[in-house]
């Protein structure tokens, strides 16, 4: 495997018969990263906030059909993730939970470009599907009833929860050509998740930058 991907790399750019793309991409999102509401429960009630860090990275590659032009996409992107709960009955009693978690998500794209001068904008669509494969926890307890002795406990754990959701992906951008067969390619994209839980929201747009080797075509 390591050999095919060194391969792809040093391919030079008049390779015209060239079928594969192998890069990296990160980017930001456009659209919501930070959810605050209030929840309460049995147990009490405050503030609840889910904050996704404003960056994404991770590996790319393409596959390119050539009887049907076509190139099939799939990427897999990282992303960094946290929650904070407040339940409380009384002003100094209850407890805050904070979790931590990694997510993936893995679109694979059907990917159409068209040649233009010296660049290649492109439409894609699929789907996607996204993991959270376990969390983090911290919890603090605050005892502040007058009859009690006051204090906070603070208690780590973790937990094996594992989360997979999918998706639906569509965007598009432009790629050029750099140096030889390395490439740029900016996009934009949307993602619409079929659930919201642990997302800030379920309709997610990015932009995106990558950086790889191959067939611009």
């Amino acid at each position: 495997m390591l050999r095919l991907l060194l391969l792809v790399v040093l391919l030079p750019a008049d390779a015209g018969a060239q079928r594969f793309y192998v890069g990296v991409k990160g980017g930001t999102p456009l659209s919501d990263s930070r959810l605050e509401t209030e929840h309460f429960g049995r147990g009490g009630g405050g503030p609840y906030r889910l904050d996704v860090r404003r960056y994404t990275f991770g590996p790319t590659v393409e596959v390119r059909l050539p009887l049907l032009g076509i190139g099939v996409v799939v990427d897999a992107l990282y992303k960094r993730a946290e929650a904070e709960d407040h339940q409380f009955l009384g002003a100094s009693f209850g407890t805050i939970d904070r979790r931590y978690w990694n997510s993936w998500e893995f679109p694979m794209l059907l990917r159409r470009g068209w040649r233009v001068g010296r660049g290649e904008p492109f439409g894609s669509a699929g789907g996607t599907f996204r993991v959270v494969p376990g969390f983090d926890a911290v919890s603090e307890n605050f005892n502040g009833f007058p009859n009690l002795p006051q204090g906070v406990r603070t208690t780590y754990s973790g937990s094996d929860y594992s989360l997979v959701q999918g998706g639906w992906v569509a965007g598009g951008g432009v790629r050029f050509g750099l140096y030889r067969a390395l490439k740029v390619t900016p996009e934009l994209r949307y993602t619409r998740f079929t659930s919201g839980r642990m997302l800030p929201t379920q309709n997610q747009v990015e932009f995106l930058l990558g950086f790889g080797f191959g067939s611009a075509r």
